[in-house]
């Protein structure tokens, strides 16, 4: 594991060369209303994307409980990474994820609709 400072990341994202994905993970929270939890940020453009786990670990009952959610925020976040937007399908990975309870709700992959979304606006081809 290595540590890079915010400003270095910015400024390699901003940088007009073929980019890696990066996926922080922080283990504080991040509400930007009072109520409003938000599990995951993603900038497809710089190809960044944060996933916040404080809520999942402290309320997560097991390791595999807590394991599944972070799998989904991780899947999640990187459909946006391949600018996926939220799905209105609550089996699919990219159904918004508000709460807790819908992360818990939410498929693990990709439906059917976001993975031809997902293959025909991606140069990889996994499916």
């Amino acid at each position: 594991m290595f540590i890079v400072d915010p400003e270095t990341l910015i400024k390699v994202a901003r940088l007009d060369i073929p980019k890696p994905l990066i996926i922080v993970i922080n283990k504080r929270g991040f509400s930007k209303l009072a109520k409003k939890e938000i599990y995951g940020i993603a900038r497809p453009e710089f190809g960044i994307a944060v996933i916040f786990i404080k809520s999942i670990l402290e309320c997560s009952r097991s390791v595999s409980q807590f394991l599944l959610r972070f799998a989904k925020l991780i899947m999640h976040e990187l459909g946006h990474l391949f600018f996926l937007s939220h799905c209105d399908n609550i089996a699919c990975v990219m159904h918004h994820h508000s709460s807790i309870e819908n992360i818990d709700l939410s498929g693990h992959e990709f439906c059917d609709k976001c993975k031809v979304i997902f293959s025909t606006s991606s140069k990889y081809s996994w499916y």
